[in-house]
């Protein structure tokens, strides 16, 4: 009978302190800008000029222990930029062309609170893509990604708080397609949200 009592009290004790544990969701608009490149030296491959980036997500925060909280949730991302190819000299024009990225990214990562107003965040992140390259259809920007950022928060009410969240993103580290030369985006973003805490 004491041990079942003890079990009892001992999960008792444990749903209470889970309960304790803060969870909000926020949702956020971000813009910035961004560039497109190779890890690789490819010749001849000419530069590229970002035109826009706008970002519109869903995020859920879970927290793991004083001030440090687990993120996750999901964004759609688009980003367009113009191409321009690499110069022959002569009488061979460079061509330009237009190109859109469209992003879904589900991102993985921790976020530590340094007291009531700032915060810093960073993690993992996969991205799919759900547009390609424009022009050259075997260019893929589906792959693995990392993200380091810091913010600034102020609460409004006891649940509802706005935020912004400037951060930089490498996309595309890891690639998903076979391609032998993978392309990454490299990109900063400023993030402004309302997160709204749930218990």
């Amino acid at each position: 009978m004491k041990k079942i009592i003890f079990i009892l009290a001992s999960f008792i004790t444990l749903t209470s302190q889970a309960q304790e544990k803060r969870k909000s969701i926020a949702v956020s608009f971000g813009f910035g800008s961004g560039s497109t490149g190779s890890f690789k030296k490819l010749d001849g491959g000419g530069s590229n000029e970002s035109k826009s980036l706008h970002k519109i997500g869903l995020l859920y925060l879970n927290e793991l222990s004083k001030n440090l909280y687990f993120e996750t949730g999901i964004s759609y991302i688009d980003f367009k930029y113009t191409s321009i190819g690499p110069f022959y000299g002569g009488q061979i024009p460079r061509v330009i062309s237009n190109h859109q990225v469209k992003l879904i990214n589900i991102p993985l990562k921790l976020r530590y609170e340094a007291g009531k107003y700032v915060f810093f965040n960073g993690g993992v992140f996969t991205d799919i893509a759900v547009s390609r390259y424009a022009k050259y259809k075997e260019k893929e920007y589906s792959g693995l990604g990392t993200n380091l950022g810091m913010g600034l928060q102020y609460p409004i009410s006891k649940k509802l708080s706005l935020y912004t969240n400037p951060q930089l993103d490498l996309r595309n580290i890891i690639s998903f397609s076979s391609e032998n030369h993978p392309y990454f985006i490299a990109d900063a973003i400023v993030d402004f949200g309302i997160k709204l805490r749930l218990n």
